[in-house]
Formats: C-alpha cells, sequence, structure tokens
C-alpha cells in the first residue's frame, strides 16, 4: 500500500494555526459522522402491510440509546460492533416498553403484539442479531450467560420455556433450552437472581394461592426452587443451592 502523502500548507504566519486546527478537525469529523445508524436503510427494507397495527409513532428510545440506535414507524435501527446498521421491526407491535441498555454490548425491550408477547434482547456484536427470550434475561454476575423463563397458559410468548445462553466473547449461544416447568399448578414462574455463576434461584405462585385474582399477585407468598449446573439446570424445589445439588 503506499504511503499516505501529507498536502504542504500555505498561510500567513497569524492564520496559520487556525487554519491547520481546522484541518484536524475536518478529518477527525467523518470518522464520528458515520458512526451511527442509518435509519433509511431499514425503511427500504420490505414490512407485511397486513401486519401492522394502529400505532403510528415510532418507538420511543431512552436517553442512552443516544448515537447507537434510532427509529422509525415501523423499525429501531441498531449501530453494531462491526460499524453496521442492523434493522429490529417493529411493524406489528403494538408497544414497546421498558427499553433498557445492558453495557455497551446488548440492547432489551418488552412488546405487546396481537395475542402474543416477548422480550427482544439485540446484540450488538458482530453484524448484529436478535432473539425474542420471552421475558427479561438475567445475566450471571460476570456477564459471561444469561438466564430467562417464560410460561404462559395461553402460550402467548415470544419464547416459551428455560433457556440459559453464553455471552463469552462475541458468543451468542443457546445452553440449555427446554420447555421448563410445567405451568399447572405453579404460576408466575420468574428467575429472581442468580448465586455465583453456576445456580439460579427461581419462584412461582401456586394457583390456587391466587385464584386467577391477577391484581393481588404481586403480594402473594412465593414458593422457591433452584436451578444450578451441578444438577444439569433442573428446576427443584428449594431455596438453597445446595438443596438443588442432591441428585
Amino acid at each position: 500500500m503506499r504511503p499516505k502523502l501529507m498536502r504542504r500548507i500555505y498561510c500567513p504566519m497569524m492564520a496559520c494555526s487556525s487554519a491547520l486546527a481546522a484541518i484536524a478537525l475536518a478529518q477527525a469529523t467523518p470518522a464520528l459522522a458515520t458512526e451511527a445508524p442509518d435509519i433509511s436503510i431499514c425503511d427500504d427494507l420490505p414490512s407485511d402491510p397486513d401486519i401492522t397495527t394502529d400505532r403510528v409513532e415510532p418507538v420511543a428510545l431512552p436517553a442512552d440509546w443516544q448515537g447507537i440506535a434510532t427509529s422509525s414507524r415501523n423499525w429501531i435501527a441498531i449501530w453494531t460492533e462491526h460499524s453496521r446498521t442492523y434493522c429490529v421491526e417493529t411493524a406489528w407491535m403494538f408497544e414497546a416498553t421498558n427499553l433498557e441498555r445492558f453495557g455497551e454490548r446488548f440492547l432489551g425491550f418488552d412488546w405487546i403484539g396481537l395475542e402474543a408477547f416477548g422480550y427482544v434482547l439485540i446484540d450488538r456484536a458482530r453484524q448484529g442479531r436478535e432473539i425474542d427470550t420471552g421475558s427479561r434475561p438475567l445475566f450471571s454476575p460476570d456477564g459471561s450467560k444469561f438466564a430467562t423463563l417464560q410460561r404462559s397458559d395461553a402460550n402467548y410468548g415470544g419464547f416459551e420455556g428455560f433457556a440459559i445462553w453464553q455471552t463469552h466473547g462475541n458468543m451468542l449461544e443457546p445452553y440449555i433450552v427446554n420447555a421448563g416447568p410445567p405451568l399447572y399448578p405453579m404460576y408466575d414462574w420468574r428467575i429472581d437472581r442468580w448465586e455465583g455463576e453456576h445456580c439460579l434461584h427461581i419462584s412461582a405462585v401456586p394457583y390456587d394461592r391466587f385464584q386467577g385474582k391477577w391484581e393481588i399477585l404481586p403480594g402473594v407468598t412465593r414458593d422457591h426452587y433452584v436451578s444450578s449446573a451441578s444438577n444439569d439446570w433442573r428446576i427443584l424445589e428449594g431455596a438453597k443451592c445446595e438443596m438443588g445439588n442432591r441428585p
């Protein structure tokens, strides 16, 4: 490759420093100006007109998405690690809420559609990627994996079941994916927290304890479960990880 030649610049003494500063700024600015997603790339993609909703406004993006995402009526454009625009379709969503950012790499939000709901997790690594985790994922303490658990009585979730995904480096690979615990008689399954990197605390509520009165569910006593690597990530009754480690 031929070396890049610099042009010699002639200017009066008093104006020279200003001219050099302006040129330096001009050389530095173009790279920064292109470090943003291009929503027109997404808008040029086809959308199925039969699955659009009555929503007319773009999805409102939070302040910490500024510079890495922009939105239109049907799309969210995401700036990726490889300096590319990745497009997430929102045309069929009635609403997208709880938009959040997980460090520099991941973005996510809850969505509701026609008799459907879920959680979109966007990975900005490489060229960009999205998966539906059904509910908000919970990342392990060192960020090397995340877990998600979603069980609904009508199977309307974008993902139904229990899963653990690995995120080492730029990896995004499923490690455990299964149908999860049986829905009945337990409801409102959720992952409460990680204990270290190899055990999950999970909880649910027996139907008889709230009798379908969903408005009282947040205050109802929950039953506790654990899932651990040493027990093949099976979901077992108990409040302590060592209980879940028993064969």
